[in-house]
């Protein structure tokens, strides 16, 4: 597959307007725009994000609990397992918190993987 298309363009809102523009070269942060996302071709892009996780609780009896929120949903994970908010009915039972993380991770790049051309 072959693309003009450059390989990263980075979007951001325009102050006092709230529409979001392509940015340029010339246009920068000092000129009136706020919230950049810096976005790169998907034929390029092959390496996924690792989810970041948030603290939700800690229970009196010590068992830790953490979420991540996504683009596609929300992956929940506590020292007996995880699962990802899609699929709430199939908790996946894992030997520790970081093995719990881990399988969540390998789980939300299979999704985003999947999701691509060629994707695995």
């Amino acid at each position: 597959m072959t693309t003009n298309a450059p390989e990263r363009i980075t979007v951001a809102r325009k102050i006092g307007t709230g529409t979001r523009d392509v940015m340029c070269q010339e246009r920068t942060m000092s000129m009136g725009y706020v919230e950049a996302v810096e976005y790169i071709r998907a034929d390029i892009a092959r390496k996924v994000k690792p989810l970041a996780w948030t603290d939700v609780s800690v229970s009196v009896t010590g068992v830790r609990s953490q979420s991540a929120r996504t683009s596609i949903g929300k992956y929940y994970c506590d020292d007996d397992g995880w699962y990802f908010s899609g699929m709430k009915d199939h908790w996946i039972n894992a030997d520790s918190f970081e093995a719990a993380k881990a399988a969540a991770q390998a789980d939300f790049e299979a999704r985003i993987l999947s999701a691509l051309e060629g994707g695995e």
